[in-house]
């Protein structure tokens, strides 16, 4: 069991993150399946009716550092700025995240817009030694992930066979 916290990025004379809670979780991974859990679960992402962003920040062992809520908007569109995320992630030392939101209409289909910021996070990341695990849309019976354009159930089950 490991504790994650939440952030939330303020901006006063300068940027400070400022811890607004703690979250007991358990994951032997955190792989995207494992972050599309934590979301779901102790943010409600698969059920809300507005579309929100976090960016989840891991260290080089995967270890999650923290979560942060990027960006909130209506029910079909929400802008990730790129200054907020990377921001979050050198502040909290990441090298690794993973960019998550939700797609309240339930429409599983990447967006050009989807795509685009994906790639163009994965690029100013590497710039800073940080790598982008993934881009991921949680919707309301399953999530696709941007990069390898793979959809995923929530209620596939795992191969245990091996």
């Amino acid at each position: 069991m490991e504790t994650i916290k939440e952030y939330n990025l303020i901006k006063t004379d300068k940027l400070v993150l400022k811890p607004v809670r703690e979250i007991e979780w358990e994951a032997d991974t955190n792989n995207a399946r494992d972050i599309v859990e934590l979301l779901c679960f102790h943010y409600d992402l698969a059920d809300l009716t507005v579309e929100r962003g976090y960016c989840v920040a891991l260290d080089h062992n995967d270890k999650i550092l923290g979560v942060c809520l990027v960006t909130s908007g209506g029910d079909h569109r929400c802008e990730m700025h790129p200054r907020t995320v990377l921001t979050f992630l050198l502040l909290i030392g990441a090298e690794k995240f993973y960019i998550v939101h939700n797609h309240p209409s339930n429409i599983m289909e990447i967006s050009e817009d989807d795509e685009e910021s994906t790639y163009s996070f994965v690029e100013m990341a590497n710039n800073l030694s940080i790598k982008m695990m993934d881009g991921l849309i949680i919707g309301k019976c399953s999530w696709i992930s941007i990069l390898t354009k793979e959809e995923h159930s929530y209620y596939e089950e795992e191969d245990f066979s091996a």
